[in-house]
């Protein structure tokens, strides 16, 4: 995404925690987030900007969605 390193752009949005929830099931080899991104400004005549993240290659990430799921999962049933 503009203005954010990939890294950055996977820990801020979670996109390693819908990584490890749908991979999990699914048993998913690879993990890839297609986004889309409107201009910011609506007067901007842009098309969207689009853009992927490989969640599976990215060193950790899969591990660290799993520990923020887990951590979410007994904050929840904590309640």
């Amino acid at each position: 995404m503009p203005g954010l390193g990939e890294g950055a752009t996977i820990e801020h949005y979670d996109y390693n925690l819908q990584a490890t929830l749908y991979s999990g099931p699914l048993v998913a080899v690879r993990f890839i987030i297609i986004g889309v991104q409107k201009p910011r400004l609506k007067r901007l005549k842009r098309p969207p900007e689009v853009w992927q993240v490989e969640a599976t290659p990215t060193p950790g990430c899969i591990e660290q969605g799993r520990k923020k799921y887990l951590r979410l999962l007994k904050a929840f049933t904590q309640h």
